[in-house]
């Protein structure tokens, strides 16, 4: 039961009809005064306290009074409303999950919907607009420790009650906590404001009211959906724009921007939670440091944004407040309770300033990345920084729960992570700066026989069909019996396969060919440099990670200096993001520099499984072998078997097939070595190969001698 209008039509509010000849004179301690709607569930009632205030009753349906599990699971459900509590949440002010036909009643807002309003007068006011925004997050903020949801909330599911915004339905819809009564089905309007997962199918969860929040904010700002950019969207269209492209936010105040894009994000862990939404909003519209503050303190603060920002906004019920001025209502009547009302008084002239909540005008001037510095994205965090236009700002105070440090602390971490990582990968992608070939360059370090070995690859342009100019580097220090360092190089690309060549290279120039100074060196100069515009904790991929953002100085192959290869540049301004796992590892790096944009992405700390799949002991002579996949997706748990039963064919069986042996659906090719091979270094590194499918496919594993 929820109240939905399709596009275009203005919802009236709920006129309850006359009850049915069967329906009880009170429900409790409640009187009724009519029915506002009904479905196989149950019915709600409007009915007025002891006092003559109304309220909202829901009465399940003789059927699904008779349902054991419906019992149960309202139960449950209503042990969870119970601890709903906040400036902007409907209470639950009764019910009897024991009566013969359980019941629940909640707060009665009175006022036009969200739609309503905007529809008949257009984008709120920016302070109305704020209050809007901080009161409806509270209200999802004070249902998210319960496990609850209300799924997904449309503009008719907000009523903008004298005092403050109000969501409705959370005791019809299911959710984490269970059923109660469960929902009418939605109309396909409604689904226009879903989050991408609950348009699939998904249960209600927190991440989805998030969404809808994110929607709401901008359709109140702009008077549109975000996601209907261009006019008029069918329902597939926008769902299709909120998983392939980014909300259309122009006419969102500036500050406002950066959380509601977040709220957005067609991932649910990529999203903002409830709580670090409001919190970000008080902290924002506030004078003194909140970071320390608990959430249900706040509530004084949340309080005073309304003072400022509501007055006048939902001080009309309908437009007849008289209830025996009310005409009987259709049978499909909006279940929620909720009405259209006149124009508020206050309304900003189209083309007049914003001006910023009255707490806000007392901080600073603020920039527009700042609302985003004071959110944080995931469960479990609050506060984390700010940031304002002008001097540095003090240390951010921190959150007495966090995993993490200062943001000068945790980039520490990450380069000592890198330094001392036993294996990763860290692949850099390079896109933008006009028409140049799009490379990307991965750089990997292995632990192979017990000693150190880096490996770098140069993809340049398309990363499954190279072109030329892509090259593979294996490095492997000086160690035991090799006394010398030494070098394989491939280059190929374009179609040509390429040879593999063997060089002996001195340690410092090796290094920084492939690793690690090519991979540490824009970490630490980020390290010594950074400027913090940002610090937000919270989600990246499912990984609870601290994200930092702002500029530094890069200067370009800083790595080459000791070698006088770099000595006339200077270093540039870079803006930068970071992501940081709790344990200190760095997850993603990315900069822009001269128009290039370099994104890193870090894994593999724990181990890794292709690249360079160890080495064997190949032919009669046990000659020592790297074994190189030739594309990053081939795992070394499926080709190193292959190898191994190839090399371990029998050699007269071997010679006496031409040195070609089928290994499943994998061809394997190693022709003999010539007595005197071993006196030229730089001759036929590759030993063999063995191919997925015939020999000669791009899909491959090379054995590639050591020395």
């Amino acid at each position: 039961m929820s109240a939905q209008s399709e596009p275009g039509d203005v919802p009236d509010s709920p006129h309850p009809r006359q009850p049915a000849a069967d329906d009880p004179g009170a429900i409790g301690p409640y009187t009724l005064a009519g029915r506002l709607a009904e479905d196989e569930t149950g019915v709600l009632y409007e009915a007025l306290d002891a006092h003559g205030a109304p309220v909202a009753v829901r009465v399940a349906g003789e059927r699904t009074a008779a349902d054991s599990w419906f019992r149960s699971s309202f139960t449950r459900r209503l042990a969870a409303l119970r601890n709903v509590a906040g400036v902007c949440a409907t209470p639950v002010l009764a019910a009897d999950s024991d009566a013969e036909r359980p019941w629940i009643a909640t707060g009665f807002p009175s006022g036009p919907t969200l739609r309503s309003r905007v529809e008949l007068h257009g984008p709120l006011p920016h302070e109305a607009l704020f209050a809007l925004a901080a009161g409806t997050a509270e209200a999802l903020a004070a249902v998210e420790p319960t496990g609850l949801a209300y799924g997904t909330i449309s503009p008719d599911d907000v009523v903008l009650a004298p005092d403050g915004p109000r969501i409705l339905g959370l005791d019809a819809v299911g959710g984490a906590g269970g059923s109660a009564f469960a929902p009418a089905p939605r109309p396909a309007a409604a689904t226009e404001w879903a989050s991408p997962e609950a348009a699939d199918g998904a249960e209600p969860a927190a991440p989805g009211d998030v969404f809808s929040w994110g929607c709401l904010v901008a359709y109140a700002a702009t008077g549109r959906h975000p996601f209907a950019t261009g006019g008029a969207s069918t329902t597939a269209e926008m769902r299709r724009r909120a998983r392939e492209t980014g909300p259309d936010l122009d006419g969102i105040p500036t500050e406002l921007v950066p959380l509601v894009k977040l709220a957005l994000a067609p991932e649910p862990g990529a999203r903002p939670t409830a709580e670090s939404a409001y919190r970000g909003l008080v902290a924002f519209a506030s004078t003194d440091d909140t970071s320390q503050v608990p959430t249900r303190d706040l509530a004084d603060r949340l309080r005073a944004i309304l003072a400022t920002g509501w007055d006048g906004v939902g001080s009309e019920r309908g437009g007849d407040a008289d209830p025996a001025a009310r005409q009987e209502a259709p049978a499909d009547a909006p279940a929620h309770p909720g009405g259209s009302g006149g124009a508020p008084e206050g309304d900003r002239p189209a083309g007049a300033p914003a001006t910023a909540p009255a707490g806000a005008r007392a901080t600073a001037v603020v920039t527009a990345a700042s609302m985003a510095a004071v959110i944080v994205i995931g469960a479990g965090s609050f506060v984390a920084a700010a940031s304002f236009v002008g001097e540095p700002q003090a240390a951010p105070s921190e959150s007495p729960t966090s995993p993490f440090g200062s943001a000068k602390q945790e980039i520490a971490r990450a380069v000592g992570a890198l330094k001392d990582a036993p294996t990763y990968r860290a692949v850099e992608d390079l896109s933008g700066g006009g028409p140049r070939i799009p490379v990307r360059r991965e750089y990997v370090k292995a632990n192979l026989d017990g000693q150190r070995h880096y490996m770098a690859v140069t993809l340049m342009g398309d990363t499954e069909d190279p072109a030329p100019g892509s090259s593979d580097w294996i490095y492997r220090p000086a160690h035991g019996d090799i006394s010398r360092d030494r070098m394989i190089y491939r280059e190929y690309g374009g179609g040509v396969e390429g040879e593999y060549s063997l060089h002996h290279l001195s340690t410092e120039y090796a290094d920084t060919v492939t690793d690690p100074a090519a991979v540490q060196a824009p970490l630490d100069q980020l390290h010594t440099s950074m400027r913090v515009d940002q610090r937000i904790e919270g989600n990246l991929n499912g990984t609870d990670a601290l994200h930092v953002s702002g500029s530094f100085d890069y200067l370009p192959n800083a790595y080459l200096h000791e070698f006088g290869e770099a000595q006339e540049q200077e270093p540039v301004s870079a803006p930068f993001d970071i992501w940081t796992a709790a344990d200190g590892r760095p997850l993603r790096f990315s900069y822009t520099v001269g128009g290039i944009e370099h994104t890193w992405e870090y894994s593999g700390f724990e181990g890794l499984d292709n690249r360079v799949c160890g080495t064997a002991d190949v032919g009669a002579e046990a000659r020592r072998a790297f074994l190189v996949p030739t594309r990053a997706d081939m795992a070394c748990s499926e080709v190193r078997p292959v190898v191994e039963e190839f090399i371990a064919i029998p050699e007269a069986e071997l010679r006496l097939a031409g040195h070609v042996a089928e290994v499943g659906e994998w061809t394997c090719r190693m022709p003999p070595v010539v007595a005197d091979e071993w006196s030229d270094p730089a001759y036929r590194v590759v030993l063999g190969a063995c191919y997925r499918g015939a020999v000669g496919a791009p899909e491959r594993v090379d054995i590639v001698r050591l020395k």
